[in-house]
């Protein structure tokens, strides 16, 4: 049976992902409706992706290493279709992925960003778990029902909530690509990032914030998209990342036009806690002078009880002493995981 073509550039990203691409184009290969372009951007690599692309039926654009957000932005300008659905090259699609959300842009044809709940994929525990019914920011947001697992976000309600936490993940979003290129593209490199050991401001979701100035957000509510976590994914940036939410904070706080209306009182209280999620993931990483560095900040902002009890207690583990009971307690508490999770694997 032939299947429908639709008018969507599949753009795929890859970073030396030899290892992973042939999975990410395998599952384009098996949609349902599928893309009238598939796009791979090789950015900077030095392995075998882009010839496997290449033998693979891909148009490939090889460009010098300008990051994720680079590699999305040629992708956007290069693409021949009105819409473009990324994929990471070591993610996967499911193979009605297109279809739902070609089905959800019909729904609500004046919205420009529609992305799918996806599956969080670990290799090697051998578990998958759905991202999107988990996700707290996500279960607060007001969703309206177009169709059968198909619902609407306003677009101030879905920043409110991004800001919060991102539940947004690049490989399941679809795209009006003039969206993107006339005021979406990612903002690039530390002259508009805050970026270093300390902070990481992700260009992701500072992305998502623009791009919902001028479209509501559509969601398809059932995995449609596979997330594969390893080590260069997981959070090893996890505190820097939470210092970065203080950054975007501050950011929309300052430029306010930039982004969707969220109430300053909110955005505020928002800032706090993530200083408050960064200094204690430093702590549990055993990085104190970090985590002094963002409570005294906090402090200096904002003169509460909450503040003054959390740098008194980083003080007291920032030393030799303090840092070898955190080390210790970090040993112990993988112990714990680590039987715990072998006596939930036994049958």
């Amino acid at each position: 049976m032939t299947r429908r073509t639709l008018p969507i550039t599949a753009a795929v990203n890859v970073y030396n992902s030899e290892r992973t691409i042939v999975r990410a184009l395998e599952s384009i290969a098996a949609q349902s409706c599928l893309p009238a372009e598939i796009l791979v951007i090789d950015d900077g690599g030095t392995d075998a992706s882009a010839e496997i692309a290449r033998r693979a039926g891909a148009r490939v654009i090889s460009q010098p290493n300008q990051g994720v957000g680079g590699g999305r932005n040629t992708a956007a300008r290069a693409a021949s279709q009105p819409w473009i659905a990324y994929l990471d090259g070591d993610d996967a699609w499911y193979p009605h992925k297109l279809e739902r959300q070609w089905q959800a842009h019909e729904l609500r044809p004046d919205v420009a960003v529609i992305t799918t709940e996806f599956d969080r994929v670990w290799s090697d525990r051998r578990e998958r778990r759905p991202m999107l019914r988990e996700h707290a920011a996500y279960r607060r947001t007001i969703r309206t029902p177009l169709g059968p697992g198909i619902v609407a976000i306003e677009r101030s309600n879905a920043a409110r909530r991004l800001v919060e936490g991102n539940f947004i993940l690049p490989s399941a979003l679809m795209v009006a690509r003039v969206r993107i290129v006339n005021d979406g593209v990612f903002a690039l490199g530390v002259a508009q990032l805050a970026q270093g050991p300390l902070v990481w401001e992700t260009e992701d979701l500072e992305w998502f914030l623009r791009l919902l100035v001028a479209s509501d957000l559509v969601v398809v509510e059932e995995p449609l998209t596979e997330y594969h976590l390893h080590g260069s994914n997981l959070s090893s940036n996890q505190a820097r990342m939470r210092y970065g939410d203080v950054f975007l904070c501050r950011r929309v706080l300052a430029r306010p036009a930039d982004y969707p209306p969220i109430p300053a009182a909110e955005l505020e209280h928002i800032r706090s806690w993530k200083q408050r999620e960064a200094a204690w993931e430093f702590v549990r990483r055993g990085q104190t002078s970090f985590a002094r560095h963002v409570m005294r900040e906090a402090l200096a902002e904002r003169r509460s009880l909450r503040n003054a009890v959390g740098l008194g207690l980083v003080l007291l583990l920032d030393n030799r002493l303090g840092r070898r009971v955190l080390e210790a307690t970090r040993i112990v508490w993988k112990r714990v995981l680590k039987r715990e999770v072998s006596l939930t694997a036994e049958p």
